[in-house]
């Protein structure tokens, strides 16, 4: 069994659109168009059982269709997760719509949608996720596309941690990309923090791989791509070149994911 939890899917039209634009912003060559029929067309070709299709809204305008688009492509194969604009003004309203739409989480993007998430006027949004039991998949860390900020900072995703322990925090990315010694430095103790290995490929050298993977706690960790910009074939070589047992191989590729889901 493989679980991506770290897949970005589009509506087919702005699928056109968005992937040739990401990738020359971030200087990557998509491994899928976007689009729900070929990414699950390459899932069978890669052996991925199911993914988590991941929505983006980096506006107020985008969250509703955002949200009813991946909430569509719900199946035995894709578990949706919806978004937020945090600074839009009827942003309780849209968190209302997220529950609505039976979605198990949320993913938050700091730097598409230029938001620092220890920002206290944020706090609201994260206990009422925490209080529905829904979790937050962030993107942590640095992001090439947007070279000068770095709204996700381990210390700021730490920082919501700390205050809402109940709430369930995938920092993607290994927990930061390209954070190195931050992950470690900000994460410590903090029960309620999961990592992904979403493009962990690029985002770290294969020390701090090594590092991070004694760090954390193997139930903590969940197998994720980044798809397009990543591949299973180019994580998974990395995670066999670690010392795991079979047993934390499999925590890692889907018992977490299935775990995390289902809580």
């Amino acid at each position: 069994m493989l679980i991506d939890t770290h897949v970005h899917v589009f509506p087919d039209k702005i699928a056109e659109k968005a992937i040739p634009a990401l990738s020359a912003a971030a200087h990557i060559e998509p491994s899928t168009n976007g689009t729900i029929s070929d990414t699950l067309k390459k899932m069978d070709e890669w052996g991925v059982d199911k993914i988590w299709g991941l929505g983006i809204a980096t506006n107020a305008k985008q969250v509703h269709n955002v949200n009813t688009f991946i909430a569509s492509v719900r199946s035995d194969r894709i578990e949706p997760l919806g978004s937020l604009y945090p600074y839009s003004e009827n942003v309780m309203q849209d968190v209302q719509e997220v529950i609505d739409l039976g979605f198990k989480g949320i993913k938050l993007h700091p730097e598409y949608a230029a938001f620092n998430p220890a920002d206290e006027r944020l706090f609201p949004v994260y206990e009422r996720l925490q209080k529905e039991g829904l979790l937050i998949v962030f993107h942590a860390g640095h992001d090439v596309a947007f070279p000068n900020t770095y709204y996700a900072a381990p210390s700021n995703i730490a920082i919501v941690a700390k205050n809402f322990p109940k709430l369930k925090i995938v920092a993607a990315h290994l927990g930061g990309y390209g954070s190195g010694d931050e992950i470690i430095e900000n994460y410590k103790g903090l029960d309620n923090i999961y990592i992904d290995t979403a493009i962990m490929s690029a985002a770290h050298p294969m020390d701090m791989i090594k590092k991070i993977f004694n760090f954390f706690d193997k139930k903590k960790i969940l197998f994720a791509t980044d798809c397009p910009w990543s591949k299973p074939k180019t994580e998974l070589n990395i995670l066999n070149k670690l010392d795991l047992t079979k047993e934390d191989k499999e925590l890692v590729l889907y018992k977490n994911a299935e775990r995390l889901i289902k809580e």
